[in-house]
């Protein structure tokens, strides 16, 4: 199986079989984690970064080496100043085809890698499109993560990112058991706990508060309002 980014691999665990819902099911969280984690890939490769009032703003120039997160980033890029979590939330409603953009982009980018197929169905207006992942491929991302959180492995920030993202979106009931969610609970209780993952836990803490204030930002009525919950 290729190598995917953190992004790439929420996106492939959360795409929607069911073709009316191309978003994720009309879950709310799952616009908000698949935002976070794209943000959280943009700042490990530093083309967007934080000021020092915690605001988000670009960083190293666009060399389009992350094409799927490009709708994210000029959104950042071309605002007049850094944004707040909040502002960037407030930016995506009024800015609202940049999730569309965004979620076509890395769904795209999982066809092209051959992990996901992607199915035309006519619908009353338009034709419709929805992504279904190859299963084996879900299953890789799965194995890696018990491979490294419940079989004593040494985790990675992208895994731990990754079981972040899944347990905030309520989907990691799909991929593990309740007793192996428990103890993945667990494993990142210890971490938040442990001196050695001090960057991990920043990286926990980071998207914690960016899927917060984005799902704030959606039950406030904005995205659904513009339609990109379906």
């Amino acid at each position: 199986m290729p190598s995917l980014s953190l992004t790439q691999e929420y996106a492939l665990c959360a795409i929607s079989r069911d073709e009316d819902a191309p978003f994720g099911g009309g879950n709310p969280y799952f616009q908000a984690c698949l935002v976070a984690g794209a943000l959280t890939e943009l700042g490990e490769a530093g083309y967007v970064v934080r000021d020092d009032k915690d605001r988000l703003a670009p960083g190293r120039p666009w060399d389009g080496r992350l094409p799927y997160l490009a709708a994210l980033h000029t959104l950042i890029a071309e605002a007049e100043k850094p944004l707040s979590t909040e502002r960037l939330a407030d930016r995506l409603i009024e800015h609202d085809s940049v999730f569309r953009d965004l979620f076509g982009d890395v769904a795209d980018s999982l066809v092209a890698a051959g992990v996901a197929t992607a199915v035309t169905k006519p619908g009353l207006l338009r034709d419709k499109i929805r992504y279904e992942p190859d299963p084996a491929a879900v299953t890789a991302v799965i194995e890696k993560v018990r491979a490294e959180l419940l079989e004593e492995g040494t985790p990675a920030d992208e895994t731990v990112s990754l079981v972040t993202l899944l347990d905030k979106s309520s989907l990691i009931g799909d991929y593990f058991s309740k007793v192996e969610h428990g103890v993945l609970k667990e494993r990142l209780k210890q971490i938040r706990a442990s001196r050695q993952y001090a960057s991990t836990t920043r990286v926990i803490d980071n998207l914690e508060d960016l899927v917060a204030a984005l799902v704030i930002a959606v039950f406030g009525g904005g995205l659904i309002a513009t339609g990109i919950l379906g």
